[in-house]
């Protein structure tokens, strides 16, 4: 087993949730959200923060599933 295997899928995932973090809230508000959600204005930070560990865990989940797929049998 390759001891990288964790960073090879971690990384691009991070980036590619820092990309999709960018898009969401580049259209999307979380004033609007802390508003819909009933929190006080001055946790935006929990929903960027929220929102970013949510897209990197699908992110990840979604790396992870494309290299056992890709593993080879024994």
């Amino acid at each position: 087993m390759n001891k990288w295997r964790g960073l090879q899928i971690l990384w691009p995932a991070f980036l590619a949730a820092a990309i999709l973090e960018m898009c969401v809230f580049a259209f999307l508000d979380p004033v609007l959200l802390t508003e819909a959600f009933k929190l006080s204005s001055d946790e935006t930070g929990l929903i960027y923060a929220g929102s970013f560990f949510l897209f990197w865990s699908a992110t990840a989940l979604s790396s992870s599933i494309s290299c056992l797929l890709l593993r080879e049998g024994r």
